[in-house]
């Protein structure tokens, strides 16, 4: 039915152009009234009102309330559009923002839990005197608190009295630790200790020869078995019919029979004199009670779409988390264990890493991105994607190397070389040695500041030929000749540079004095006494220089002014369990991995010390002899350990925190 106009057009109406006829005229009010004009009806608490219609009087009006506005537009189209706003700019939009909470009314926890998170206790704290109430339900539930296992299967509860009791009292625990073999006894006050299990306590029943029961005794489905009598009649054991005699009524039996009732079954106690007691077995979800006989009731299932274990169901789905329980998920004959993610779902482990779903290719790695999420990729040259060394070749060494006690050898009778480049040296322990040959029969020397070089060695005379006012009177090896005042003459001593002495020629030594010794002049070309000049100690030589190692053989070297010096650094290379020997330096160096275990000195000596260089972070150990000051033990990346051996104790001290 629609709207039919004479001439105007409107959208959902039919123009005519022409009179309407009665009929047209009346479908025009009644598509009005059915179609077009509907009622509202707004119910409040004192009653109803209906609007939209012409002949209802009600007028539906939007109001604000507090903290809310409301406004009416209209768009051009003629269409209203009401907002309502909300002018409180002060609310939270969650309770953690409220940090004074305090509840206008009472909470409803709607099926949800009071939680803590990080293993926090969850606090319940009364003010004052105030105390943790747990109320009943103001009817028939008394309060009670309920203690669950792990698992929130199982529950110990703890219950008020009854009301019915008008019971209020204070039970306190004892304020000592309790001890094996004690109960809890309570004084007049409810205040409870505890104490020794009183003397001639029954601790089971077996105990009680003469027990008499003050009460019901409930067997909480328990069974009475073995043979024994009640009130002098047997109880037969075994298999049969458990009868129960009467000595009121002369050896009266009750016979226990099935019978059929609706809902399940009945099992009937007769007693020919005193009638039937029927108790119903009922039938519950998924159950059914039947009568079978006379003497048999049958219970069973009728659930018929379950499964026996897991094998037979062939399209099996998880509904919650599959705990293994300690044990493991296998196969049989060799089987593999398949995980297959639905399309583009990923195999994740602990929720932590996220595996690809399909295989790299040949020789690719796994690597992370940081963010839990694992990938095939391809090692780059030189990144660790060799197998031996030998497959590299351009290495370079990005550390030390520590031969760890081997050696650097070649086969087949090959050269190891040693070629640095350009300018470079080859520098061995702190020795530079030169990178060009030398001519023939050149010897290495060193300038003693480190640097060796070829250099040309001084012959001196070829011969000797003449000598007078000698006096030998037999030659051995490794003689040489000495003027000996007391008999102005030169003598022959044993020396281990000079082969023999036995005849000199062109020998100027006339005039010899005491001490003199025979040096060649090659400006004259023949051997002169000469008288060399000997330090009786070092002290008189007032510009000395050493010319090699001094070995102090155990002394003391004392009011010493050190000035301009270094110290060699000997590397220990990278380990966390460095052996120190002092006699490799004063100073030496070290690179651990995780920590720093500081051994004995090896050929210790009572005040030896020992400055460490530390390049890694870790925490320092020492042995049993060890003390560290502050009980600093704590490495950063780079860190001075000091160690002073007093002959007993290393006392060592640890610095850290070097910055530019």
């Amino acid at each position: 039915m629609t709207i039919t106009l004479r001439q105007e057009s409107a959208t959902g109406a039919t123009t005519k152009n022409s009179s309407l006829n009665y009929q047209e005229l009346d479908n025009n009010f009644k598509d009005l009234l059915q179609n077009k004009i509907q009622q509202l009806q707004v119910d409040a608490d004192t009653g109803s009102v209906t609007v939209g219609e012409a002949l209802s009087n009600g007028v539906l009006t939007l109001v604000g309330g507090t903290n809310v506005t409301t406004s009416v537009t209209e768009d051009s189209g003629g269409n209203a559009t009401i907002t309502i706003d909300a002018t409180d700019s002060v609310g939270i939009s969650n309770v953690s923002e409220d940090t004074t909470p305090q509840l206008g009314g009472n909470l409803d926890t709607n099926g949800n839990k009071l939680i803590t998170l990080s293993n926090l206790n969850l606090i319940l704290a009364p003010h004052g005197t105030g105390v943790v109430e747990i109320q009943g339900d103001g009817v028939s539930a008394d309060g009670t608190i309920q203690l669950n296992c792990s698992q929130n299967s199982h529950g110990i509860k703890l219950a008020s009295p009854q009301h019915s009791a008008g019971q209020s009292y204070t039970i306190t625990f004892p304020e000592t630790a309790p001890g094996a073999n004690k109960i809890f006894q309570t004084d007049a006050n409810g205040d409870l200790s505890f104490v020794d299990i009183p003397t001639g306590t029954l601790q089971n029943i077996v105990e009680d020869t003469t027990p008499q029961l003050g009460g019901s005794l409930d067997a909480q489905s328990n069974n009475f078995t073995s043979v024994g009598t009640i009130n002098g009649h047997t109880i037969p054991g075994g298999a049969g019919t458990f009868a129960l005699t009467s000595d009121i009524s002369g050896n009266t039996t009750y016979s226990v029979s099935a019978e059929t009732t609706s809902g399940g079954a009945n099992l009937r106690l007769t007693d020919s004199s005193a009638g039937t007691d029927d108790v119903k077995i009922a039938e519950g979800t998924n159950i059914t009670v039947t009568r079978t006989d006379a003497n048999t009731i049958t219970i069973a299932s009728t659930v018929t779409s379950g499964i026996s274990d897991v094998v037979s169901d062939t399209s099996p789905q998880l509904g919650g988390s599959l705990d293994v329980n300690g044990n493991a998920i296998v196969s049989t004959s060799n089987q593999n264990i398949n995980i297959n993610p639905d399309g583009s779902g990923k195999v994740q482990i602990n929720n932590t890493y996220t595996l690809p779903n399909s295989d790299g290719s040949n020789g690719q790695v796994l690597t992370t991105d940081g963010a839990g999420t694992l990938s095939f990729t391809t090692v780059s040259s030189g990144g660790g994607g060799i197998s031996n060394i030998s497959e590299d070749t351009t290495p370079q060494l990005g550390g030390n190397l520590d031969v760890n006690g081997q050696s650097i050898v070649s086969v087949s009778a090959g050269d190891i070389n040693i070629t640095p480049d350009g300018a470079g040296k080859v520098v061995i322990d702190g020795l530079n040695y030169p990178t060009a040959d030398g001519t023939n029969g050149q010897v290495m020397t060193t300038d003693g500041s480190g640097n060796i070089s070829f250099t040309t060695v001084s012959s001196g005379a070829s011969s000797l030929t003449n000598l007078s006012d000698v006096t030998i009177s037999s030659v051995a090896d490794n003689q040489f000749l000495r003027y000996d005042n007391g008999s102005s003459a030169f003598v022959n001593e044993t020396v281990t540079f000079v082969d023999n002495l036995n005849d000199l020629s062109d020998v100027n030594a006339s005039g010899p004095s005491n001490g003199q010794v025979i040096q060649y002049n090659s400006g004259a070309s023949q051997w002169q006494a000469v008288t060399l000049s000997f330090l009786s100690n070092v002290s008189e030589d007032s510009t000395p220089q050493l010319g090699g190692t001094l070995d102090c053989q155990d002394n003391i070297v004392q009011s010493a002014d050190l000035k301009d010096y270094k110290e060699t650094i000997h590397s220990l290379g990278s380990t966390d369990n460095p052996s120190i020997d002092v006699a490799n330096g004063n100073v030496q160096s070290v690179t651990i991995t995780s920590a720093l275990s500081l051994p004995a000195f090896s050929n210790p000596s009572t005040g030896q010390s020992v400055t460490l260089i530390v390049s890694g972070s870790g925490t320092a150990s020492g042995t049993g002899a060890y003390k560290f000051a502050g009980g600093n033990k704590t490495l950063t990346n780079d860190s001075i350990v000091s160690i002073f051996y007093d002959g007993t104790t290393y006392f060592a001290s640890v610095s850290t925190d070097f910055q530019a």
